[in-house]
């Protein structure tokens, strides 16, 4: 159990848009919180009770962030693993982003645990692509291996004329090819895990309205057979995955009816938002070794829809005059998204 006590300090490392939702969480349960983020943000640093920014490679002021903070948590996926486990200060662990930072090693991971993942084949030059195009076929997703690899875009291919793209990419780095999916439905689940257990989230329906406008609901068109295999997924994964908090699993249906697992990330989303606070309750008690709150299933049916920055005010308008949504707009600018509807139907 961590000995975690009312008024001490909680550092957060890494921007995210949920960062001053769980600041104002840990605030309102009698914890001061500090913030350390790569870009500045004048709007956090009003929220926080102390604000460094500097890289996420420097080391030095790192340590200087760490030393000021009694617990720290992460929530970004390019911070140094061998960082983290030098610092017993740091609440999760390190061993998770052994798979998330490189999609070879979560690769092996799943296949040993007999999870579905789209066929691969691993890609050093324009040659390797070739002959990979020639096994997995079009269209195809080239992406880094190392997902912090500097320019090391994705990148789509849906024919012989693509691959011509692809050479200045692939001096970034070695690559992995995979089958891309254009016809497939999106599902996530969240894991909450904690010193004693887990609990596991309803299935999430995710689609887009456009590129930076995600959208999701509890209401999920599939079989039940098919929803109870997505959650044993969740659960064989929560049981498999070393790590201390709340996770998110992203998965994907094909036409071929078949599930296939995406990946894992400890970057959530605004989808958290369809539970409340549920999540963050479940971060702290996780933390503290107590009892798991269960993600209650009921009949309403919640839908979220973000917004972008320049659809503030329609999205006011809207809710103004709808008595089942409510809305919340983020304070934090630097993201695209201006903010979030929720809409029980």
């Amino acid at each position: 159990m961590n000995n975690i006590n009312l008024g001490d300090s909680i550092g957060i490392i890494g921007s995210s848009i949920i960062n001053l939702d769980l600041i104002a969480f840990l605030h309102n349960h009698g914890f001061k919180v500090g913030l350390y983020e790569d870009t500045k943000s004048t709007e956090m640093n009003k929220y926080v009770d102390y604000y460094n920014v500097s890289s996420l490679n420097d080391l030095d002021e790192l340590k200087r962030f760490v030393h000021k903070s009694d617990f720290v948590i992460y929530n970004s996926e390019n911070l140094d693993s061998d960082f983290i486990k030098q610092n017993a200060k740091f609440i999760q662990g390190n061993n998770v982003l052994d798979f998330i930072q490189d999609r070879i090693v979560a690769k092996t991971f799943f296949e040993q645990l007999n999870i579905n993942t789209a066929p691969y084949v691993t890609v050093l030059n324009i040659e390797d692509l070739e002959n990979g195009i020639k096994q997995i076929g079009f269209p195809a997703i080239l992406k880094p291996i190392q997902k912090s690899t500097v320019n090391g875009d994705e990148l789509i291919l849906r024919s012989p004329n693509d691959l011509v793209y692809a050479e200045d990419i692939l001096k970034s780095g070695t690559f992995i090819l995979e089958a891309y999916l254009d016809d497939k439905k999106d599902y996530s689940i969240i894991v909450s895990k904690g010193l004693n257990g887990f609990q596991i989230s309803p299935v999430i329906n995710n689609y887009y309205d456009n590129p930076n406008e995600i959208s999701a609901t509890l209401s999920v068109n599939e079989s039940i057979e098919t929803i109870e295999e997505l959650q044993d997924i969740a659960r064989k994964l929560a049981m498999n995955v070393d790590y201390l908090g709340p996770f998110m699993i992203s998965m994907y249906i094909g036409s071929n009816k078949v599930i296939y697992l995406d990946q894992i990330s400890i970057l959530l989303n605004s989808s958290i938002h369809l539970f409340k606070d549920i999540v963050f309750e479940n971060y702290l008690r996780g933390i503290l070794g107590n009892k798991l709150i269960p993600y209650q299933i009921n009949n309403d049916k919640k839908t979220l829809y973000n917004f972008s920055l320049d659809n503030c005010e329609n999205a006011f308008k809207i809710v103004m005059q709808d008595t089942d949504s409510r809305v919340k707009f983020y304070q934090d600018k630097r993201f695209n998204i201006g903010g979030y509807v929720i809409k029980t139907n």
